[in-house]
């Protein structure tokens, strides 16, 4: 496993990686880009972070948190969908298996989401994905 304090440096270069895949496919899909939110991206690795530490996979916190409510916690209103994954460690393989995720893939595909946060965290299970969207 990565040193510690290395590890916030991978996953920021893994989510950068995959946020600029995000794009091709909405290219490819005839929508805008996501413009990515610094501080929805924050709430995005803090829940993919909760989600490796306290052992459970849902958009829904342990705390009973949702996006909408996380996001408004770093300040972002108007999210209205939120894709997860765990395990794949390469941005390729992450849209590779949201592409094939209905609901995934039409949140990444809806035009009309404009803006976007996109965290992910490392752990011995490999990355921990989260992305919101908003209009």
């Amino acid at each position: 496993m990565a040193p510690r304090e290395s590890i916030p440096r991978t996953a920021t270069a893994a989510a950068a990686a995959a946020e600029e895949l995000v794009n091709v496919a909405r290219a490819e899909a005839g929508c805008s880009p996501l413009t990515f939110s610094p501080a929805l991206s924050a709430a995005a690795g803090a829940h993919s972070k909760d989600m490796a530490v306290d052992g459970y996979f849902s958009s829904t916190g342990r705390d009973g948190s949702t996006p909408g409510s996380r996001s408004a916690g770093a300040g972002v209103t108007g999210v209205s969908a939120e894709n997860i994954a765990r395990g794949p460690a390469d941005p390729q393989a992450l849209m590779n298996e949201w592409m094939a995720r209905p609901g995934a893939r039409a949140n990444l595909l809806d035009c009309g989401n404009h803006t976007s946060g996109l965290g992910a965290y490392f752990d011995d299970v490999g990355f921990w994905w989260t992305e919101d969207f908003a209009a």
